[in-house]
C-alpha cells in the first residue's frame, strides 16, 4: 500500500480522520500522552481511544488527551493491554496487576486486581474478550 499525500486511502475505514486523507499525525508527552512509549491502543464503544504506555494511560477523545494520574488510582506504570467489558468498564493490564476502571460508579471507581485475588502472577501482560464476552487475562506466569 502506497500512502500519498493529501490522497485518500482506497477501501479502508479508519475512524481516525486524518488517515482517510492520508496525512499522519504524531503525538507524544508534549500533546499530553503520559509517556511516548505506547504499549498498546484499544478503542472503547464510546469512540474513545485508550492509549497503554510506559507511564500509565492516556485518553483520547479525538481533540485532546488526559492521563489520570495515581490519584485517580489508574496504573502509573507499564500498561501493556487494555479491554472494554459489557458494561462499559475499562481494564487494564500493567506491571502491578489488572485494574478495572468504571466511569459510571460512584467513588472509588477503580479496583486492582493482584495475586491476593487469585492471579498467578502480578504482572499482567495481556488481555482479550471471547465471542462470549469473557475476559481473558495472560500473566507472566501463565
Amino acid at each position: 500500500m502506497t500512502v500519498e499525500r493529501d490522497q485518500q486511502l482506497k477501501d479502508l475505514d479508519f475512524t481516525l480522520t486524518p488517515f482517510k486523507q492520508g496525512r499522519w499525525k504524531t503525538y507524544t508527552h508534549e500533546n499530553g500522552l503520559a509517556a511516548d512509549q505506547v504499549f498498546c491502543v484499544f478503542q472503547a464503544a464510546d469512540g474513545v481511544l485508550w492509549f497503554g504506555t510506559s507511564k500509565g494511560v492516556s485518553r483520547f477523545d479525538g481533540r485532546t488527551f488526559t492521563s489520570p494520574s495515581a490519584e485517580d488510582g489508574l496504573p502509573v506504570g507499564a500498561v501493556e493491554a487494555i479491554e472494554e467489558d459489557s458494561e462499559g468498564r475499562m481494564w487494564m493490564a500493567g506491571e502491578s496487576g489488572l485494574v478495572r476502571y468504571d466511569p459510571k460508579a460512584p467513588a472509588p471507581r477503580v479496583r486492582t486486581f493482584t495475586t491476593t485475588d487469585g492471579l498467578p502472577a502480578e504482572s499482567v501482560t495481556a488481555l482479550t474478550r471471547d465471542k462470549a464476552g469473557r475476559l481473558w487475562v495472560g500473566t507472566t506466569k501463565g
